[in-house]
């Protein structure tokens, strides 16, 4: 499929548009939130809306962009197509609206999850081929102005030695999403025990915890998980961002256009 350019998203950019001034007795950091959180454009309210305030005060400080970041999935997709584009054209929106009233906006840093493609035992040429999914989203949303790593270069430049790892996983197993967790990786894990594809993701993910913490300390946190899935998270001031315009939770990355 032909893959919209930036500039095609007129619809969600006449949504977004706005007078620039601010309303009378809200602080500009509290404007840059309201935009940043808009009901159209998350799903939840944000966690610790203190300390994202707190982040996007800092930022204001230093008149800089103010620090994003997201995991992005890696599955069997051959391609970028429109559920791609149609998610970062939601996050270029929201980026137009908070330029609006604070021009340097924020610089978003996506990271793909090629970790949890190898733990769903994904053969290693299709995860990291030029070809594969990853370069082609790389190139994409780097061509869109956004800034794109891999999970694994985070883990090996940033590491931070994980704790509780088995209570954590103790606790998620325990919870009422865990039948969710096992369910996918029912439809995402290559291997014949889903279980222990489940258990080994929730694993992988509370032991990248502590690392993304520290790599993205002044950041603020973006996923199109609910807060449900928060303890599989960085614990930092999170925005839950739709992934398309059905508001569904349905992962831009998995969507077959």
């Amino acid at each position: 499929m032909q893959v919209q350019k930036t500039g095609e998203i007129s619809s969600l950019m006449t949504e977004s548009a706005a007078p620039a001034a601010i309303a009378p007795g809200r602080s500009p950091q509290d404007e840059v939130v309201r935009r940043m959180t808009r009901k159209k454009r998350c799903r939840f309210h944000a966690k610790y809306p203190d300390r994202l305030k707190g982040a996007i005060r800092l930022a204001m400080a230093k008149r800089k962009p103010i620090g994003l970041f997201m995991l992005w999935g890696v599955w069997k997709k051959g391609a970028v197509d429109g559920a791609e584009a149609a998610a970062l054209d939601i996050i270029d929106a929201m980026l137009h609206d908070v330029q609006e009233v604070y021009p340097p906006g924020f610089r978003l840093t996506m990271v793909m999850a090629d970790t949890h493609a190898t733990l769903n035992l994904m053969d290693k040429m299709s995860v990291y081929g030029y070809d594969s999914y990853i370069g082609a989203f790389e190139r994409y949303a780097r061509a869109r102005g956004h800034t794109v790593l891999r999970l694994s270069e985070v883990l090996a430049r940033a590491h931070a030695e994980p704790e509780g790892v088995e209570e954590g996983l103790a606790r998620v197993q325990q919870s009422d999403y865990w039948p969710i967790l096992v369910a996918s990786a029912g439809k995402y894990y290559e291997g014949e025990d889903k279980e222990n594809g489940a258990r080994a993701y929730v694993e992988r993910r509370l032991a990248e915890k502590p690392t993304l913490e520290r790599a993205f300390k002044q950041a603020i946190f973006m996923t199109y998980n609910g807060p449900r899935y928060d303890v599989l998270a960085p614990d930092l001031p999170t925005i839950y961002p739709i992934a398309n315009r059905k508001r569904t939770n349905e992962k831009p990355w998995f969507v077959l256009d």
